[in-house]
């Protein structure tokens, strides 16, 4: 994560939807005294204390809860700001433990996972993975069920 990132204008404007169509206004918005924005994936992995907080904090700072309803794709830079800026950001580790392919993305959705990437997971130090197609992803699936998670195919 990074203090002022590339996508600061996301924040910095007042951003509305109306219907299908997004719009934003070209006037600089002053970010919630006493914090520096943050952003970065919504994917986290976070623990019960942290929770906590962010609980208690959403309950205790309505201006800064007030603030994120004009904010373009809040859920990158939410509770990456609120983290950042509590006791918890001396803990923040890099890492959101999930594996995704965005090699040939354009630039996105990610690679869906077939059977070319059962060697990638089984090797990885990640705990989740994506991203898989009911259809186009059984056949890993199973074989995540069987050789990762050692799970019978019966489960299912």
């Amino acid at each position: 994560m990074k203090g002022k990132y590339q996508a600061l204008n996301r924040i910095q404007y007042w951003h509305f939807r109306w219907k299908s169509r997004h719009f934003y206004l070209q006037q600089k918005r002053k970010f919630p005294e006493g914090f520096e924005p943050y952003g970065g994936s919504q994917w986290w992995c976070l623990s019960r204390d942290c929770i906590k907080y962010i609980n208690n904090f959403i309950q205790n700072n309505s201006e800064f809860v007030d603030y994120y309803k004009y904010v373009f794709i809040p859920d990158e830079s939410f509770f990456q700001s609120v983290v950042s800026n509590s006791p918890f950001k001396y803990n923040i580790a890099n890492d959101d433990l999930r594996f995704v392919d965005w090699e040939n993305s354009n630039p996105t959705p990610p690679a869906v996972l077939d059977t070319n990437y059962l060697e990638i997971l089984q090797n990885s130090s990640k705990l989740l993975a994506r991203k898989f197609d009911i259809k186009r992803s059984s056949e890993i699936l199973d074989l995540i069920d069987k050789e990762i998670l050692e799970f019978p195919i019966e489960v299912r």
